[in-house]
């Protein structure tokens, strides 16, 4: 018969009582920090060079106006030394089009004729539109814009803008023109977002915070039980 002294079981008792509040914090750290890692992974998306071509399949990803990339959100719910109803949140909020920039699909025109895609003349460095066709109109003579069939064959536009136009409205036939936007009724975008992709890339290291988390947290609960 083994006996265990009544100080034994009563500092048993004190860590195991104020155990399940000290892992709940350390646990809700290392949550936080794997959506830290997620975000830091997602900037790195966003951060790729854009291909040459400025076409509707690029895989890369530019910040126009910013909305796509603000709306990646990481969130902790719960109570903070609760481990019941603890959860770790990343979502896409406020942007529709986040779900076809993840899985990708077609994309096609609804409240216009056509799809504007602004081709390279018409992008930053960074890849971003500098002008919209609107803007381009206003900002062009009538006799220095074109619009041409695709020579592939497929329904579509592009735009095309001239800089020499001669007396009497007639452009120089050895000019060809700068392609500033492609106008099409449809495009298929490919899977580019790697929303998912970026969370199971971190997997393993998420593994290890959270067995740290828990080594930790026992730490914490025999410093206070001692």
């Amino acid at each position: 018969m083994v006996r265990v002294r009544q100080e034994t079981v009563r500092n048993v008792q004190h860590l195991t009582k104020g155990f399940p509040g000290i892992l709940a914090r350390r646990l809700r750290r290392s949550l936080i920090n794997d959506g830290v890692e997620w975000q830091n992974g997602m900037e790195k998306v966003f951060g790729r060079s854009r291909p040459s071509v400025g076409s509707p399949n690029a895989t890369g990803l530019h910040n126009e106006r910013g909305r796509l990339k603000g709306s990646l959100i990481s969130k902790m719910l719960g109570r903070p030394t609760k481990l019941h109803g603890m959860k770790h949140r990343i979502q896409s909020r406020g942007v529709p089009y986040a779900f076809i920039q993840e899985f990708g699909g077609p994309i096609n025109a609804k409240h216009a004729k056509w799809l504007t895609i602004p081709l390279d003349a018409n992008r930053t460095p960074a890849g971003n539109r500098k002008k919209s066709l609107s803007q381009l109109i206003k900002t062009t003579k009538p006799a220095n814009l074109k619009t041409l069939p695709l020579k592939s064959g497929e329904p579509g536009w592009v735009v095309v803008k001239f800089k020499n136009v001669r007396k009497g409205g007639k452009r120089d036939p050895n000019e060809k023109g700068t392609p500033m936007f492609l106008l099409k009724k449809s495009v298929r975008l490919k899977a580019r977002l790697k929303f998912f992709a970026t969370w199971e890339a971190d997997e393993e290291q998420r593994f290890r915070r959270h067995v740290r988390a828990l080594h930790l947290a026992l730490d914490d609960a025999k410093k206070l039980s001692g």
